[in-house]
């Protein structure tokens, strides 16, 4: 692995309008990279922006996904996220055009419209 593979991976991600994994696919990264870290104790890992988190902007929760791999990388782990991020399908991604990312999302003005994020 090279030092440049996770920023490849993240460029990669934000140029297809990947933000982060969805819903269980986020919550299974966690759990991986919380067993697989050489020290949780003294590093917290960043939770993942689910459930009443994932109305966060898909800017937010790129920052996470990024915050999440350095996590990685200063616990011994970043193989093992990277990989885990690689063997994802399309479906699994919270998506939407990089130029809506900044967007408040509609939910919080009652619209029930949305890219496809979750």
């Amino acid at each position: 692995m090279t030092v440049d593979e996770p920023d490849l991976l993240l460029t990669n991600l934000k140029e297809r309008g990947f933000s982060s994994p969805a819903g269980i696919h986020w919550d299974e990264f966690r759990k991986l990279l919380v067993r697989q870290a050489n020290n949780t104790a003294e590093d917290r890992f960043p939770p993942p922006l689910i459930l009443a988190a994932s109305i966060e902007s898909d800017a937010v929760k790129f920052n996470r996904l990024r915050e999440q791999i350095n996590w990685a990388k200063r616990n011994g782990c970043l193989e093992q996220a990277l990989d885990y991020l690689r063997s994802l399908d399309d479906s699994s991604w919270n998506r939407c055009p990089v130029e809506k990312w900044n967007e408040e999302h509609p939910w919080s003005k009652g619209d029930r419209s949305r890219c496809n994020s979750g």
